[in-house]
């Protein structure tokens, strides 16, 4: 045999054992995904007040929530609900949307971390007026559908109120 058979022949059987080694061990070299393909390209980890780190998924928040607003003080003073729909959030938090069940108004935010902040913008007596929104993200588990909460403040020039809302 000469010196390049006797390489090519050692080769041949560096690579076929280097091949059984990496589909011996494939799962810890490529472990699966247990999320969906479509889900992963903007998943970030959310710290929830009430339990262990969750991922948040791009397009996670579009959707309709209800929310109910108790305000203590000022114009606006008594308790109040309605939704908004959400119509984006992308990759990098940021959210755009509307209110609807009587209530006007379109917004646009951000999350990040578990806080989610936006400013509403709606016409009250011919002025334009801007609310801003901030709320902490939790997770309701006790019967296990995952829905995402907020629980928040809102301030205007009108007063403050605090707030509760729940995706649908």
């Amino acid at each position: 045999m000469s010196n390049r058979t006797a390489i090519l022949v050692a080769l041949i059987g560096l690579v076929g054992t280097i091949s059984a080694a990496l589909i011996a061990n494939w799962e810890s070299v490529f472990p699966s995904r247990s999320v969906p393909p479509s889900q992963t390209a903007a998943t970030r980890k959310v710290a929830a007040p009430e339990g262990p780190t969750v991922d948040l998924v791009e397009g996670e928040f579009v959707g309709k929530w209800h929310w109910t607003a108790r305000c203590p003080t000022g114009s606006y003073k008594g308790e109040y609900e309605g939704h908004w729909d959400i119509s984006r959030h992308d990759a990098q938090g940021n959210i755009t949307g509307e209110f609807s069940n009587g209530h006007f108004g379109a917004f646009q935010g951000r999350i990040s971390g578990s806080t989610v902040q936006f400013v509403r913008i709606f016409v009250r007596a011919s002025t334009n007026i801007s609310q801003e929104w901030t709320g902490t993200i939790s997770w309701e588990t006790a019967d296990d559908l995952g829905r995402i909460r907020l629980k928040g403040h809102l301030t205007d020039p009108a007063g403050g109120c605090t707030f509760d809302a729940e995706k649908q």
